[in-house]
């Protein structure tokens, strides 16, 4: 699942970039993905020892690999929703300037 959003993830950012005007917001946006991604391999570092210790405490179980990759999949799923968003608002902006 999280391969599936990871495709989505670059294809709305690609679109992002190409239609991004100014060079500046290129580097903007550019600056903000990067940021991004640091923010997600720290959660998933944190993600990863919660349900480590989790898993400790209850001594095993499978679950908790699904609680890992459910909670990591979240974090990407979220981040295609904003980028999917400023693609809409491009877009509505676009077509005004279109008219």
């Amino acid at each position: 699942q999280e391969q599936g959003y990871d495709e989505l993830l670059n294809k709305y950012y690609q679109l992002l970039i190409s239609s991004t005007d100014k060079e500046e917001d290129v580097k903007t946006l550019r600056e903000s993905q990067r940021n991004w991604i640091k923010f997600r391999d720290s959660e998933k570092k944190v993600i990863s020892a919660l349900t480590d210790q989790a898993r400790e405490r209850m001594e095993g179980g499978t679950i908790w690999g699904i609680v890992y990759s459910s909670a990591v999949v979240k974090i990407t799923k979220q981040r295609v929703i904003d980028l999917f968003g400023l693609l809409t608002i491009d877009k509505l902006t676009s077509d005004e300037d279109d008219e």
